[in-house]
């Protein structure tokens, strides 16, 4: 069976002989990308995460653009948006329930397939490869740790309370007590992991995916915040005699629209 890291390099392979390709043999490819996915319980949970609730179509409609009979493609700004995007067009691609030369159109107007392919390929796998090995290598660093690189819990990491609203409030979060209240319950599921019966190395690991979440939390980067609930929510999925604040987390951030 692959490591998590093989399965991060095999997608990373595929992507590129997929933009390595002559767009007439694109779609074999394609297939070759979405296998890779679908072989990596790493990758596989990460997608399914973030294309969970994803309105493709609608998002399709938005960066297809025609004006005055002229086609133009705009990509999704967030990196959230641009993994969850491309993965959705590469599955509606494979399925045959999308033409990748109808897309082509909208990349060169005088319809030359193999330069409207180069450009599909700097423009959108690109993006899409950078972003998702950056995500899932993210997720990998913060459940893989050797007991050497956690940083061991002391009264100094507790909640500051008295924290300006610069200090801990990301820009884009619209309620004031979110930060505070998810610090709060992130430090209750450290004490309930210390107080626990799992093993001292499975105890670290938890730990150091909460510490992490925490200083995430302080970022001020909602779509990082995003990334470390998905790391949180399958670190402690597993460890269902751990009493933890999963629930109450996860309707925080949806109550901001970041899960």
């Amino acid at each position: 069976m692959a490591t998590r890291e093989q399965s991060v390099l095999r997608f990373k392979q595929s992507v590129e002989n997929l933009q390595n390709s002559k767009y007439i043999m694109a779609n074999s490819k394609v297939f070759d990308v979405i296998s890779s996915v679908n072989q990596s319980k790493l990758l596989s949970d990460m997608f399914s995460y973030l294309t969970k609730d994803y309105d493709f179509y609608n998002s399709l409609v938005a960066v297809l653009r025609e004006e005055d009979g002229e086609k133009s493609f705009k990509m999704p700004i967030k990196s959230t948006d641009v993994m969850a995007f491309t993965y959705c067009l590469l599955n509606e691609i494979n399925y045959k329930r999308l033409q990748l030369t109808d897309l082509l159109d909208y990349f060169d107007k005088e319809k030359n397939y193999e330069l409207a392919y180069q450009k599909f390929c700097q423009e959108v796998l690109e993006l899409f490869k950078v972003y998702a090995v950056q995500s899932a290598t993210q997720l990998i660093n913060m459940t893989s740790l050797s007991s050497s690189e956690v940083v061991e819990y002391s009264p100094s990491e507790k909640v500051e309370t008295e924290k300006t609203k610069e200090d801990v409030i990301p820009s884009d979060i619209k309620s004031a007590n979110l930060p505070v209240t998810m610090l709060r319950l992130l430090e209750l599921d450290t004490l309930a992991v210390r107080s626990s019966r799992i093993s001292k190395d499975e105890k670290e690991d938890l730990i150091y995916v909460l510490k992490t979440f925490s200083e995430v939390v302080r970022s001020k980067d909602s779509e990082k915040i995003k990334l470390c609930y998905l790391a949180y929510y399958h670190a402690f999925r597993s460890y269902k005699k751990i009493k933890n604040n999963l629930a109450g987390i996860t309707e925080l951030l949806k109550g901001e629209n970041i899960v």
